[in-house]
């Protein structure tokens, strides 16, 4: 109970330095300043719930583990694309 607490203190706590650090090593620009800021505040929400109990933890392990291995599966194909990319970005940016 009181490790749960401790968490759900430290928790919007860890956020606000993770955005000041990011904010700080990388010029953002206001959009992406905006973006960051949002997605914090999904993962908050998210690991709040779950340290609340609310949602078990499954719920958003199992499709980020599907996730991960879906990617790990497709990404030689990808990367065999990789050259063929990289020559249309030089030609856009030629152009």
């Amino acid at each position: 109970m009181i490790g749960r607490l401790l968490l759900l203190i430290t928790l919007p706590l860890a956020a606000y330095w993770l955005a000041q650090k990011i904010a700080t090593r990388v010029a953002l620009t206001r959009n992406q300043h905006r973006w960051l800021i949002i997605s914090i505040a999904g993962i908050m929400v998210v690991a709040i719930l779950i340290a609340m109990g609310r949602v078990p933890a499954q719920f958003i392990l199992a499709p980020l583990g599907l996730a991960a291995t879906s990617l790990f599966r497709v990404l030689p194909a990808l990367l065999r694309f990789l050259p063929m990319l990289q020559m249309l970005r030089g030609k856009v940016s030629a152009a």
